[in-house]
């Protein structure tokens, strides 16, 4: 069976750890930290780690003052 994606969900922009640390959002090491620890998500191509922004957008939303998760993440 082929796997036909929905033309009306838009592509997820999955970004390098580098492009991230470029936008501002997190320092480089601190992403790759969250990666190691599993707080975060990625796809993996080789080495390189390719990661959803938006969801790392929301995710970083849902921490309190601490670092704390206040809701699950990811549902």
């Amino acid at each position: 069976m082929n796997y036909i994606p929905s033309i009306n969900k838009p592509m997820p922009k999955m970004l390098t750890v580098r492009a991230i640390a470029q936008t501002g959002l997190l320092p480089e090491n601190t992403i790759r930290v969250m990666l190691r620890s599993g707080q975060i998500k990625a796809v993996y191509s080789g080495r390189k780690a390719f990661i959803n922004y938006d969801n790392l957008c929301a995710y970083l939303r849902t921490l309190g003052v601490n670092g704390v998760v206040e809701e699950e993440y990811g549902k």
